[in-house]
């Protein structure tokens, strides 16, 4: 076959490779638009100021970078403030947005796995394709990847992966060519070094990545050392290894003052979060192997490792771990074995920053969706290995990935339903942590606003059990108590709540609605005022507002506050109510309010 009909042949494989890996994203994930808002959601999105992108301006969206709730992370925040403008603060806009970027994901995935199967040494044809699109789709549908693709606000995890992977995809092509193309790779893997460390803190850990790449994928089947400068770059993870482990230990050094910072508000200690990690590593590889959609939660009730045998899985993570990376410098060190030492350690580095002495949750899904990429590998690896040898077995093995990627297919079209509303997700988590008092009070807020009252109490109780002082459990008790007529209890919560939450613009409008019960309407009108400066949006504030001012006679201002309601309500049948209600209110000569009937 001539050389150009060759590649042409093999560019249209990758395309329709490509255009498959995209059509499983599409099954897998349709259902993810519906998906709201969740947790850390509300406090670096939908009640965070800068975000609110009115008009898509430069400066918007640099002001949007510049006060990310979380600083060290930009261009997230920017991408929030976008999407923000593209529409209005609804849900779904954020996560068409996700699903983009995890689709371009998936396809560096492919790429990358791919390349490295060449790198292997492999000639490339169709079922080495076949090979790296096994493993890239594992990645891309696989269910732990949800967290990472429909929790909105990690949209950070996907682009620190999304630059990370394209910093090493970009240096292994550009040490593989020369010229003017090498120095544009070179650049590329430089912006895209860079843009990972403005996405996520765990991106940082890419120079290590791609001193990894250079040793791992360009010199696999080359001599380890070309010159004495390698001898430096060897060691130095050694010595930075050694320096985290003496600043750790010594509780002295600037890295300890970091990270113990994160601990104040945690119910674990830094050495607990060291020795239970490895546990928590090996669940989430339990989870990948056996991908059970019931085993997936947005929290989980984990035993916190008290000592090296407290419990005794402790000892015997801490020795796998340790294995596992011993093996990988071990085949790193073998001449046609380092691309096998480069995906082995490819997991622990990408994890040495979450999974380690960072002050973060115990157990978070989303840690794992730039550690699977080089599991993954390790599949695709293998079957690519076998394709050399006898057919069926490479037949029989490529089938059984393949059914197993069924398998995560039908398990993500399964959980992806969970992530719809907070009740979903609350009531999907509450087996695995049914004595969590942010979860229990999530969902009391939830049964709540939804008018499960009596499910609410229960709920908020319980949390309250844990947690004496939990606010959105207040906060749900309140409503309750309201609804019951009992107006002075319901006064206590929400003063008790807004102890602990603030001027949080959801409970201000129902402390005010309160008020307006109470017949106080100027401080209803106080409490409504702030919850429109905090969220100005929510047509529902709106309403409040309007009708206290109708109680306090000033019908200019009600008026104004309904046009806005009209102006962002979307409810045909509360539109309806309040245009009659006008009709009848203010076309009064007196330019006062001609009656106090609320709609």
């Amino acid at each position: 076959m001539p050389l150009l009909t060759k590649q042409s042949t093999i560019r249209r494989s990758f395309f329709l490779a490509a255009m498959a890996l995209l059509w499983l994203i599409a099954i897998g994930y349709h259902k993810a638009p519906e998906n709201a808002f969740h947790f850390d959601d509300y406090e670096n999105i939908t009640e965070h100021a800068p975000i609110w992108l009115d008009q898509l301006t430069l400066e918007g969206l640099i002001n949007a970078g510049q006060n990310a709730r979380l600083s060290n992370r930009p261009l997230p925040s920017a991408t929030f403030a976008f999407d923000w403008w593209r529409g209005a603060g609804e849900a779904s806009t954020f996560q068409w947005t996700n699903l983009v970027i995890h689709a371009i994901n998936s396809l560096i995935v492919l790429a990358f796995l791919n390349l490295i199967i060449q790198q292997h040494g492999i000639k490339a044809d169709k079922r080495t394709l076949f090979c790296a699109f096994l493993g890239a789709a594992l990645w891309s549908i696989h269910p732990i990847q949800i967290q990472g693709v429909t929790y909105i606000v990690q949209r950070m995890a996907s682009m620190a992966t999304l630059f990370t992977m394209l910093a090493v995809l970009s240096y292994v092509l550009g040490r593989q060519s020369a010229g003017k193309q090498r120095l544009a790779w070179m650049l590329l893997c430089l912006l895209a070094t860079l843009g990972g460390a403005l996405s996520k803190e765990n991106a940082w850990i890419a120079p290590l990545l791609l001193l990894l790449a250079e040793y791992g994928i360009y010199r696999h089947g080359k001599p380890l050392i070309r010159s004495r400068i390698d001898y430096i770059w060897l060691s130095l993870p050694i010595f930075l290894g050694i320096y985290v482990v003496i600043d750790l230990a010594s509780s002295q050094g600037p890295l300890y003052h970091y990270v113990q910072a994160g601990y104040s508000a945690r119910d674990f200690t830094l050495s607990e979060r060291l020795l239970t990690q490895p546990r928590v590593i090996l669940f989430h590889l339990s989870q990948i192997i056996w991908p059970n959609p019931a085993s997936f939660s947005i929290e989980h009730d984990f035993t916190l490792s008290k000592g090296l045998f407290d419990p005794p899985e402790t000892i015997l993570a801490i020795l796998t771990i340790i294995g596992w990376a011993v093996a990988g410098i071990v085949f790193l060190l073998i001449k046609n074995y380092r691309l096998w030492g480069f995906c082995i350690l490819w997991v622990p580095l990408t994890l040495a920053i979450e999974s380690s002495a960072v002050g973060l949750e115990m157990v978070f899904e989303h840690r794992m969706y730039m550690p699977l990429v080089g599991l993954t590998a390790l599949v695709s690896l293998c079957l690519a290995a076998l394709s050399r040898h006898k057919k069926s077995r490479f037949i029989v093995t490529a089938g059984g990935v393949a059914i197993f990627n069924i398998a995560c297919l039908m398990a993500t079209l399964q959980r992806i339903p969970d992530w719809q509303s907070r009740t979903t997700l609350s009531e999907s988590a509450i087996p695995h942590a049914p004595n969590s008092p942010r979860l229990l009070a999530t969902l009391a807020s939830a049964y709540a606003l939804t008018g499960r009252l009596e499910e609410s109490a229960d709920a908020a109780q319980g949390a309250l059990e844990q947690d004496p002082d939990n606010p959105y459990a207040l906060e749900a008790l309140g409503i309750v108590s309201m609804d019951k007529n009992q107006l002075e209890q319901a006064e206590d919560y929400f003063s008790r709540a807004y102890e602990g939450f603030g001027p949080k613009d959801q409970l201000l409008n129902h402390w005010g609605e309160l008020k307006v019960k109470r017949g106080l309407y100027k401080e209803a009108h106080t409490l409504f005022s702030w919850a429109i400066k905090t969220r100005p949006w929510i047509s529902t504030y709106h309403w409040n507002i309007a009708v206290t001012y109708e109680r306090l006679n000033q019908c200019t201002n009600a008026r104004m506050h309904w046009d806005k309601f009209l102006e962002l309500s979307h409810e045909e049948g509360e539109r309806s109510e309040v245009k009659a209600h006008l009709a009848e209110v203010h076309y009064s000569p007196t330019g006062k309010c001609a009656t106090h009937r609320a709609p």
